[in-house]
Parts: structure tokens; sequence; C-alpha cells
């Protein structure tokens, strides 16, 4: 370093600037280029380009043992009935006949007009909006001071005559959409309508299918 006097004030004066040398390594990500001496970037990982397929005979181990198929079909087959036959037990007892909309529509109603019918009924229930189910209401009633559900909730809008039940890929109940008969007998069953205020009112089930054995069991204990 050397001075250098300018108008008598003596200012020190520094030799040439030199860049600093890089001291860090920066990575863009796991697949980016580093730039450093000494560091290789990563390879990429390879990507699977051959969809492998069982051809010919195979082998199918289970809880019960070892099952020889002769061909991919017949074991893919196998375990389809296998799983289905696992999921019955949590189907709904004959449960096709209430997947047909159509059919368990039968003579469907108004939810306003239903509701009307059963206070005309029963003046002592009331009809609310159910908090936890949108778009849903029920029948309560006062018990000792207390507001208590009958258990008999509908849909608001067209109640159809039956129960319909939706499924889901496995064939599985996901949805209920209860039927104004149903209602009816929920609240047969909480001693606030009798089966001779039904057959009055609303008549009795016609039907010669299944609709009809469905009624008949699920109204025998109030018909004796």
């Amino acid at each position: 370093m050397t001075s250098k006097s300018i108008t008598g004030v003596t200012l020190p004066e520094f030799g040439p600037t030199v860049a600093p040398k890089p001291q860090g390594i920066v990575v863009a990500s796991e697949y980016g280029s580093v730039h450093t001496k000494n560091w290789v970037t990563p390879k990429k990982k390879p990507v699977l380009q051959r969809d492998r397929t069982v051809k010919g005979a195979c082998n199918l181990r289970t809880p019960q043992g070892t099952r020889r198929f002769d061909s991919t079909e017949e074991m893919l087959k196998a375990m389809w009935q296998d799983t289905d036959a696992q999921l019955a037990p949590y189907r709904f007892p004959d449960q096709e006949s209430f997947k047909n909309a159509a059919k368990q529509t039968g003579h469907g109603l108004w939810s306003n007009t239903l509701v009307k019918q059963i206070l005309k009924a029963a003046p002592h229930l009331f009809c609310e909006d159910c908090v936890a189910i949108p778009g849903c209401a029920g029948f309560y009633k006062m018990v000792d001071g207390e507001k208590k559900f009958t258990n008999a909730s509908f849909r608001r809008g067209f109640v159809p005559e039956f129960t319909i039940i939706k499924t889901d890929a496995a064939d599985l109940p996901v949805e209920f959409t209860y039927g104004w008969r149903t209602v009816l007998l929920r609240l047969v069953k909480s001693r606030d309508l009798t089966m001779n205020q039904i057959n009055r009112i609303w008549g009795e089930v016609k039907y010669g299918d299944e609709r009809a054995k469905h009624y008949a069991a699920y109204t025998q204990e109030f018909r004796t």
C-alpha cells in the first residue's frame, strides 16, 4: 500500500482489487447441474417402460393354502368371488330389490303433504329440520318437558313410498332414502301412531312383490 497527496492531504493508495474466491456450493435441486469441481450430478432414476404381466399358470396364496390356476383370468375371477363373499355380511338383506328406485318410489308423496297428514293424526308431534343431516327433517315430541326424537326422519321434497338404497362400487349401502311408509312404521314403533290409523289414512300395501313381503315382515309385531 502506498500513499498519495492531494491538496495537502495524504490518502492511502490501495493496489488492484482481487475478486474473492467462491466459498459456497449451491445445488438447485436433486437433478440440477452442479458447477463445482470434484462434484458429480446425481443420476436420474430409471423409468420403467415395460408392462409386467403374468402369463400361463399361476399360484395364489390364501389363508386356506396355495391355490393354482391355469390362467390369470381364472385367478382374478376367484379373487373377486372371495372378496364378494367376504363383503356379503355387510350388505342389506334382499338389497337388490331396495336398489330399484323406480319400483320403490311407488305412490310417492311430497314431504309437506306427509307432514300435514301425520300432524293431523298425531297433534302432539312437531316437525323440525335435522341439524346433523342437511336437507332432512324429523318428528319430535315433548316428554317430561324435554324434546325427544321419534327416530322418524325423511328427506325434504318428494318422498318415495318405500326406502331406496344406493350402493358403492363394492355394492355396499352408502345412502338410504327413507320411504314415507318407513316413517309411519317408526312412529308406530315410538307409540305415536297405530296400525289402524295407518290403514285408515294411508291404506294397506296392495303390491304382490317384495315390497309387500318386506312391509308385512316389518309390521308383523304391531299386528298382534
